[in-house]
């Protein structure tokens, strides 16, 4: 099956007798691996999860442009004497499994589907991946139709952080460039650039608190951010990533703040309110080519926000 509700990832549901949950596991090949092994893998998920009389596995998220592709993966069973049995070689595809929901699924399921493929597909422009085979050319005039009720307004703006709440993460400058960007090669991530105005001394440490955290606190503090990290330098620049945000999160506004000292001064660049559907909506009506593509990621997080949230 197809998990959407986080990551995007194929869920694998099997029955496997006289084996624990953590001796049995998947292995994911980059192509048709009919020999292929442990050894050969792409990657491998080691242990299972009982579920209901069987065993779950799942892989790893997948990219929007590769939710066409065939996976091509075994399931193993690790013996007691370290070897391993292995299933024959078995596929699936996201593709395959949202033309299911296309054709069987109730209306939501149709609209979060025709929304993923078109998703995808607009990554498959984007990326120049794969362009002779669109993953949106089986959808439905009906899923089309259920789709047109959606658009990138449905999606919460920006909530700026208050004043009350910055507590000691104060702006007080010393930062000549400060810009966010936004990652879609596999779960959306911001990435945030810093590129101080000071000699550092010692290290840039970069505070990240999700919406949800920031709603539960009266101030913002070191302790009660959901990850604190060290940056390196780059030339001047630094570099932090936000944690994995998923579809129907898209409006979710996270937190930031970096900080560093020079010359016995502590500088901060004050917390920094941003969104992915802060980034799709900077870019969705214009006239770039990530346009279509800004589009259709913001749809389809409207519509997976209505799936899961709603």
């Amino acid at each position: 099956s197809l998990s959407f509700k986080d990551l995007i990832h194929c869920n694998i549901y099997f029955q496997a007798d006289d084996f624990a949950a953590k001796d049995l596991g998947l292995l994911v090949f980059n192509g048709n691996a009919v020999d292929g092994t442990v050894d050969t893998a792409a990657y491998m998920v080691d242990g299972a999860i009982a579920a209901n009389g069987m065993f779950k596995v799942s892989t790893q998220g997948i990219p929007a442009k590769n939710l066409g592709d065939t996976i091509y993966f075994k399931l193993y069973a690790r013996l007691a004497d370290g070897s391993y049995a292995y299933t024959k070689l078995l596929t699936y595809s996201p593709l395959e499994y949202a033309n299911y929901l296309l054709s069987a699924g109730t209306d939501m399921d149709k609209t979060l589907a025709a929304a993923m493929l078109n998703y995808g597909a607009e990554a498959q422009k984007y990326f120049s991946y794969n362009t002779d085979a669109l993953m949106n050319n089986g959808v439905t005039e009906e899923a089309k139709a259920l789709l047109a009720g959606y658009s990138i307004n449905d999606l919460n703006a920006l909530n700026a952080a208050d004043a009350a709440k910055v507590g000691a993460f104060t702006a007080n400058g010393g930062f000549e460039e400060i810009y966010p960007s936004v990652s879609f090669k596999g779960a959306f991530s911001i990435n945030y650039y810093f590129r101080p105005a000071n000699a550092v001394e010692g290290n840039v440490t970069f505070y990240y608190w999700t919406e949800d955290t920031y709603n539960s606190v009266t101030v913002l503090t070191a302790d009660n951010a959901d990850s604190v990290a060290v940056l390196t330098d780059n030339n001047g620049l630094y570099r932090a990533v936000s944690g994995q945000i998923v579809a129907k999160g898209l409006d979710k506004t996270v937190y930031t703040a970096a900080v560093y000292e020079a010359d016995g001064v502590t500088y901060c660049t004050g917390v920094l309110a941003y969104s992915v559907a802060e980034y799709t909506r900077a870019f969705a009506n214009g006239t770039d080519r990530f346009a279509p593509f800004a589009n259709a990621t913001a749809i389809y997080g409207s519509v997976a926000k209505a799936y899961f949230c709603n």
